[in-house]
């Protein structure tokens, strides 16, 4: 019984680490996200200004 509850402790220790790893992808991927926006934003506003 013992050994059954260690590993269903380990079970949810993993279980936490990956929901934790899936959290961080999606901030990373929403900050690239960001950042892209922000880099096209500032090649529009280049474009802009080669027209005036």
């Amino acid at each position: 019984m013992e050994e059954a509850d260690v590993l269903l402790e380990e079970v949810e220790m993993l279980v936490q680490v990956e929901e934790k790893r899936v959290e961080l992808e999606m901030e990373m991927k929403m900050e690239r996200e960001k950042m892209q926006v922000m880099e096209i934003k500032e090649e529009d506003m280049e474009k802009d200004m080669e027209m005036e």
